[in-house]
């Protein structure tokens, strides 16, 4: 789906290196008593917008010896705006964001 600048879509899919309890974890961390469901169906709510996260494990990444964990995350924001969309994702990058070197 094509859209124009940075305007996040009503639906997103991102291949995530996580497995799914730690995507959960961050889940949680990003909204606070505002997630529902799990192991591979949520929905969290913040300030009155829902956000629907749909997990499908992926064939793990392979480096060397080193094998990570994918997952296939679709984000679904049923009736979110534009500015609400863009709020959600900030929050849940935010917490799920890994630092390297």
């Amino acid at each position: 789906m094509a859209v124009a600048g940075n305007t996040p879509p009503r639906v997103v899919e991102r291949q995530v290196t996580a497995s799914p309890e730690e995507f959960a974890h961050g889940l949680r961390c990003a909204f606070p008593e505002a997630v529902e469901g799990g192991p591979e169906r949520f929905r969290a709510t913040y300030r009155g917008t829902v956000m629907e996260i749909e997990l499908a494990r992926s064939a793990p990444l392979v480096i060397g010896r080193l094998a990570l964990p994918v997952l296939a995350v679709t984000l679904r924001f049923p009736t979110a705006g534009i500015e609400e969309r863009t709020a959600m994702l900030a929050r849940l990058d935010l917490a799920t964001h890994r630092g390297g070197g």
